[in-house]
């Protein structure tokens, strides 16, 4: 029998699941408005209460409390883990068997660098895309400073200062992935570290609560960062996320980049360049949109893994955890770091000194 036209368009379409169902979860759904070519199919959450109120036209029959329940009903062509990164590990590992092409998975990757290169690898053995959702570098305030810089308004890059209200793996993952993309993607070489504070490794992502450090990179460019409330003590803790500041100083400028305000950019030659264009809910919503857009477009690619980029997913959480080493060893680490083992008992017995 031939398939009726809407029939064909639902067996074509990419079926996506959110496995997940907070806040954020919700602002990763609403994409899906302007992605014709894929849908919501089905959520999934183990807290009832915020699986029924979910938003969205998903019928009850594919709301799930479990993976198995899920996964004995159909299997996801992508999914968005919007969990808390401790239990990510095991949900990829039984989606990866089953059979899912590709993931969208909410920053942090892991807490640990050990699980997150088992992660990268569990997807590159079973050939899934893996994308983290680190959107900020598709915002267009952060793409129009990026264009200034490539410009030479600022002249060569010195210095990069990267700080954030939220804990190292909150908003920190964040910040160096943004420091990367500014950096253009040159290697770190050395790095020192200090840390403090063990109230939030009990938290939904398991951190230090503040962390101080330098990353030196190949041709003697320097990353200073500050994460945790010490960041910024004006930013309303309700609303820490708007802490997120970068500074790009150059020989003969500075690009002074907050999330609460876009960047402005002060030179030798120029007068003062502010960011008017800036709006964060339009331009973060748009940033998901493309983060969104360039998953999907790889599901069907013939090379999924080299998309995701596996090794510039590890890089924010290999950075973090050699700086943890660093501040351990009261000692300069080099790069590339090795998985500290049991890492989480590690920070309890440094933290608690």
């Amino acid at each position: 029998m031939q398939a009726r036209p809407g029939e064909e368009r639902a067996e074509k379409m990419i079926k996506s699941t959110i496995i997940g169902c907070g806040a954020r979860a919700i602002e990763h759904a609403a994409s899906y408005k302007n992605i014709p070519e894929a849908a919501i199919w089905a959520i999934c959450d183990s807290n009832l209460e915020r699986l029924r109120a979910f938003p969205g036209a998903i019928p009850a029959e594919r709301r799930f409390s479990d993976i198995e329940s899920l996964l004995a009903n159909f299997t996801p062509d992508l999914v968005h883990l919007v969990t808390p990164p401790t239990v990510r590990l095991a949900i990829i590992t039984r989606l990866v068997s089953a059979g899912t092409k590709a993931f969208i998975i909410e920053k942090p990757l892991a807490c640990s660098l050990a699980e997150a290169q088992q992660i990268v690898t569990l997807c590159r053995q079973h050939g899934a895309l893996l994308v983290v959702n680190h959107q900020l570098p598709l915002m267009g305030s952060y793409r129009r400073a990026k264009q200034f810089l490539e410009e030479g308004a600022i002249g060569a890059v010195e210095r990069v200062r990267v700080s954030c209200n939220g804990s190292p793996y909150e908003q920190g993952t964040h910040m160096l992935d943004l420091a990367s993309f500014f950096l253009g993607g040159i290697r770190p070489q050395r790095m020192l570290g200090q840390m403090a504070g063990a109230g939030k490794l009990t938290a939904a992502h398991p951190s230090p609560e503040w962390m101080l450090g330098r990353i030196l990179f190949e041709g003697g460019a320097a990353v200073d960062l500050v994460f945790g409330d010490i960041a910024d003590p004006r930013v309303d803790p309700a609303h820490f996320w708007v802490g997120c500041r970068v500074e790009i100083v150059g020989a003969k400028g500075v690009i002074d980049h907050k999330l609460s305000h876009g960047y402005r950019i002060i030179t030798e030659d120029m007068p003062v360049i502010v960011d008017a264009a800036f709006n964060y809910g339009e331009e973060n919503a748009q940033a998901q949109l493309d983060l969104t857009r360039r998953a999907i477009a790889a599901v069907s690619a013939a090379d999924r893994v080299a998309a995701g980029n596996g090794d510039a997913a590890l890089l924010p959480i290999a950075l973090l955890e050699g700086l943890i080493a660093s501040a351990s060893q009261n000692a300069i680490v080099d790069y590339p770091v090795a998985p500290i083992p049991d890492l989480r008992r590690r920070l309890e017995e440094r933290l608690a000194q």
